[in-house]
């Protein structure tokens, strides 16, 4: 690279950046603490300015650092780019289009995936889950997806269209004197709760600033399950609350719901990074096309409030 800058040292700078500790940084890159730090020297003698501030509690980028770090992704984002186009064109293969997104979210999105593949968009679709959200803004980040389906992402410089808007509800037994009725979140707290691992469905995703910053206090969880699917059910047995999205709900269950006061949406965004390729592009285009077919199917059958149908564009 021009400027005496490596690839390398971007992606120093940028491990560093999303681990805010040198330690675990360094563990990442397979290098010592002392490499580590000395080519953080050298990046930044090479840009001409300090990156990166260490202190006690780990080290955070100046400003310098945060101006600089988006181009640092895309740098590497494009070098990956580059490589595997290059390889592709060896192979005399196509270069797959690499979608991810969370597991709560694979089942609801399949249609989808089938009416993108049916486009034909001149790419394979390869499709991965990850745990957590801040890892599908990370894969898109660093090159090693195109795609992500995901809560909306924070301050991001690429395009983000909006695929559903589920309500969050309290799902719980049919003869629970709350059923069918509305109550606010911080009346129900005290209450036995379920507790899944669906990121964005969490109880904690929905009290997080809804107490102004009070001392949440509720019970220790009665049951602990990997998936909404799960938790959902043990509500609906009586075992305890628990929240989900209305669509999540069986229709055995339409009534086993506690509507929270005031409402609570939650998005699924599809997003990608600036200067996505066309076969990205038109992979996108189909899936906000296949949503939006099933945003007006839910609404024709009288499911709208179950999933809203995307803002255009």
């Amino acid at each position: 690279m021009t400027g005496g800058l490596s690839l390398r040292q971007l992606e120093y700078l940028t491990t560093v950046a999303d681990e805010g500790r040198l330690t675990p940084a360094a563990a990442r890159l397979f290098v010592t603490v002392p490499t580590l730090s000395q080519q953080l020297k050298t990046l930044e003698r090479g840009v001409g300015a300090a990156l990166v501030e260490r202190g006690a509690h780990g080290v955070r980028l100046t400003a310098a650092g945060e101006a600089f770090l988006p181009f640092a992704r895309a740098a590497l984002r494009s070098a990956r780019l580059a490589q595997e186009a290059a390889r592709a064109a060896d192979e005399r293969r196509r270069v797959a289009v690499r979608l991810v997104t969370l597991p709560p979210l694979l089942p609801g999105l399949l249609p989808a995936l089938v009416d993108s593949v049916r486009a034909h968009v001149d790419a394979p679709l390869v499709v991965e889950v990850r745990e957590e959200s801040r890892q599908l803004r990370a894969a898109v980040e660093c090159g090693a997806a195109d795609v992500a389906v995901g809560p909306r992402p924070g301050r991001w410089d690429g395009r983000i269209d909006c695929l559903a808007a589920e309500e969050a509800v309290v799902v719980c037994a049919s003869d629970d004197p709350l059923a069918g009725r509305e109550s606010p979140l911080e009346n129900l707290l005290q209450r036995d709760w379920i507790v899944h691992h669906g990121e964005g469905w969490e109880l904690h995703d929905l009290t997080a600033g809804a107490l102004r910053g009070e001392a949440l206090r509720w019970p220790f969880p009665v049951a602990e399950v990997p998936t909404v699917e799960a938790a959902v059910a043990l509500a609906v047995a009586g075992a305890g609350l628990t929240v989900a999205p209305l669509s999540a709900l069986p229709d055995r269950a339409a009534d086993c719901v506690i509507r929270l006061a005031p409402r609570r949406i939650r998005e699924t965004t599809l997003y990608r990074a600036a200067g996505a390729t066309a076969p990205v592009e038109r992979c996108c285009q189909a899936l906000r096309t296949a949503a939006a077919r099933a945003a007006r199917s839910a609404e024709a059958t009288g499911g709208a409030d179950q999933q809203q149908p995307p803002p255009a564009g």
